[in-house]
């Protein structure tokens, strides 16, 4: 009678348990959002460094002045030896404009491994602020305070952001961030205009970056304007050994 009586308060309080549990997560969606935006950013992230090899097609525009670029990324204990520039404008690069690019890559690396930029992707999300805005079948919108770590401290409280998150194959499909003020960043740059706009795709249980947009205008020491326009296709993702230095 007793072991009957103990299995029957044993079930009782799981069930009350389990019950409790999803009452939580039903009262509380943006908990559960949460966790999913946490888990498929870090998803992404993983995939963008590590042990994954990946080719991006790049547009850039610059006052007008317009690249085309196909860049591979091969993980390489050497941060240096990274990056290959395989075109440019369509056509095999000169050694001229292979030095260039090099030299560009291992100043823009210097200056990230110096100020020790974080890049992951949920630094750019404020969690705390997410906020939802709209939901429709398979798919929530929600804002939240954003911040982009190349630009400093002065981006602070300026930029905000909204995602989307595809809530029946469990992923942030898209994220956009944008300015609501002007600021300078650290290398006397004053933004006027800025937003990024991600791209991400899922194959199976597998999160990538799949695009990133950008459209800038503000001016350079104050006395040169800028406006800057790229779009960036990641594809070609596979998984490699990483290379060591020779």
């Amino acid at each position: 009678m007793n072991a009957f009586f103990t299995l029957t308060i044993f079930f009782f309080l799981s069930f009350s348990l389990i019950s409790v549990t999803i009452q939580a997560q039903e009262s509380d969606p943006l908990a559960a959002y949460k966790d999913t935006i946490r888990e498929s950013l870090l998803s992404a992230d993983r995939k963008n460094k590590g042990s994954w090899a990946y080719h991006i097609n790049k547009t850039l525009v610059v006052n007008g002045d317009k690249n085309i670029t196909v860049e591979k990324f091969s993980p390489h204990s050497d941060l240096y030896q990274q990056w290959h520039l395989e075109k440019i404008n369509h056509k095999v690069p000169t050694e001229k404009q292979l030095k260039e690019y090099k030299a560009n890559k291992q100043e823009e690396i210097a200056e990230e491994t110096k100020s020790k930029i974080d890049k992951s992707l949920l630094k750019l999300i404020d969690i705390n602020s997410l906020k939802i805005t709209s939901k429709n079948l398979g798919v929530v919108n929600l804002s939240f305070k954003g911040f982009y770590p190349k630009f400093g401290d002065d981006a602070k409280d300026k930029i905000d952001g909204v995602l989307i998150l595809d809530t029946k194959n469990n992923y942030v499909s898209q994220i956009e961030l944008h300015n609501n003020n002007e600021f300078t960043t650290k290398v006397i740059l004053n933004i006027e205009q800025w937003q990024m706009t991600l791209l991400f795709n899922k194959n199976k249980e597998m999160i990538t970056l799949k695009e990133r947009q950008l459209n800038m205008q503000g001016s350079v020491a104050i006395f040169k304007d800028i406006e800057v326009n790229a779009h960036v296709v990641f594809n070609d993702y596979q998984l490699v050994e990483i290379s060591s230095p020779q």
